[in-house]
């Protein structure tokens, strides 16, 4: 092997070992000159929190937060990803959840080393950022910004009695009808956002993380809130939200009447599970608070 090829090769393995184990107090000088891409919204939160944003060179196309995020150049989604665009950034790192596996191989072939966060529930938001934070050389950074959002979910938190009311937190549904709803099960953040809040959610017992939920089961046992996350509803007025009320209310059928809160948000960051998703429990809490938007239709 010649000399140069010895250096490249010694250049690279020294590389490869940096971002395979965790960094030591006098790395952290090397990690603030990686190029990191970002393959999660929630990931690219984390990284602005713990203060790397500067050092993100892309992201993907539904990387929303922080506003200094949509900025950056888009390398598409999940179903999508714009490999050529992300290996023409030179990225020293790439970040992602452990359901891209393919992509990371592919990534990993390319030379561009990856780093899998799991991004379930709202402990794998607090490891999330201390893993970040190992990896880049930011341990004080990620415990500060771990310690932000302990102080954060302690202020929402709330009791929760055995009987506290049920919520079924709808996240996506066929246009125009109520039926086969998107929802939330057990050993999710949106699971333990409701919890923290001081309910219950409607879906405890089912076997999936993220069950689809028949208007028959609906009927038979309605829950005591359902808060639907549809876009735009904001710019609705009050009649077209009381019709979108209706449509429930007749779904729900007349167990429901007088029963049922149906209440609707508009925030894209509340299906992000990042240390921002305590902004939107705050708003989440505020729509668990009021007493109007009873199921009043009949069948």
């Amino acid at each position: 092997m010649t000399p140069p090829i010895r250096r490249a090769a010694a250049a690279a393995l020294l590389l490869l070992a940096l971002l395979t184990a965790p960094l030591r107090a006098e790395d952290a000088r090397t990690s603030d000159t990686l190029r990191i891409v970002s393959l999660a919204p929630n990931l690219t939160e984390a990284l602005f929190e713990i203060g790397a944003g500067p050092q993100l060179v892309g992201v993907t196309d539904y990387c929303r937060w922080p506003e200094e995020a949509a900025r950056l150049p888009r390398l598409g989604g999940h179903l999508n990803p714009a490999f050529e665009r992300m290996v023409a950034l030179r990225p020293d790192l790439a970040v992602g959840v452990p359901s891209g596996r393919d992509l990371e191989t592919r990534l990993g072939a390319a030379g561009v080393p990856t780093l899998a966060i799991e991004s379930l529930t709202l402990e794998d938001i607090r490891e999330g950022l201390a893993e970040l934070g190992r990896r880049l050389g930011r341990e004080r950074e990620a415990e500060a910004a771990i310690a932000r959002f302990d102080a954060a979910l302690d202020k929402l938190r709330a009791p929760r009695a055995g009987d506290a009311p049920r919520v079924l937190l709808v996240l996506g549904r066929p246009p125009g009808a109520v039926r086969d709803v998107f929802s939330v099960g057990p050993g999710t953040f949106l699971h333990e956002v409701i919890e923290t809040l001081g309910h219950r959610n409607y879906l405890d017992g089912a076997p999936a993380l993220y069950p689809t939920v028949s208007k028959e089961s609906l009927v038979i046992d309605p829950p005591e809130f359902v808060i639907e996350l549809r876009e735009g509803i904001e710019a609705l007025d009050g009649a077209e939200r009381e019709e979108l009320r209706r449509d429930w209310a007749k779904a729900l059928g007349p167990r429901a009447k007088g029963r049922t809160r149906v209440q609707f948000i508009d925030d894209a960051h509340l299906s992000i599970p990042g240390p921002g998703v305590v902004s939107s429990m705050e708003r989440l809490r505020a729509l668990l608070a009021r007493d109007d938007g009873f199921a009043t239709a009949e069948r």
